[in-house]
């Protein structure tokens, strides 16, 4: 896929029958900025669930008509493919934008926040280390069913 602008708008819509994000052209990013109900939408919820590889489905938000729209800030890049489905009777309208990243620069640039300073003493994980981090230490309930997506 050829260079897009710095910024190019980007648009899809998912129904039950799950959709795939696009290849993410190299250099690019792409963000997943809004989710909205479809205009002739029911007067029933409808999640929107994203799976990314082969990791479970998790649900991103949840639209009904007091709730038709959400702002996300979602960032992929290429790499593992990007499912998403929703689940309810409606369709949802998703929009973002494809951003150009200086790959030459940083060949794996960080696209998430940074909070605080190193310089902070105050903070309590500096003994943290995430290769013997236990993800599954803490109990969690599975899902009441499974995602389709």
């Amino acid at each position: 896929m050829a260079a897009l602008p710095l910024n190019t708008f980007w648009g899809l819509t998912v129904g039950q029958e799950g959709a795939r994000l696009p290849p993410i052209p190299h250099g690019h990013a792409l963000y997943l900025t809004h989710a909205c109900l479809d205009l002739k939408a029911s007067t029933d919820s409808t999640s929107l669930s994203l799976r990314t590889g082969p990791s479970p489905a998790v649900v991103v938000c949840t639209l009904r008509p007091e709730v038709e729209n959400i702002p996300l800030n979602l960032c992929f890049t290429d790499g593992p493919q990007v499912r998403l489905c929703a689940v309810g009777p409606n369709i949802i309208h998703l929009s973002g934008y494809y951003h150009r990243v200086d790959v030459e620069a940083d060949p794996t640039p960080s696209l998430m926040p940074t909070f605080g300073t190193m310089d902070d003493d105050s903070s309590e994980d500096d003994d943290f280390d995430p290769d013997n981090y236990d993800d599954q230490s803490e109990s969690v309930s599975p899902p009441p069913h499974s995602l389709p997506c």
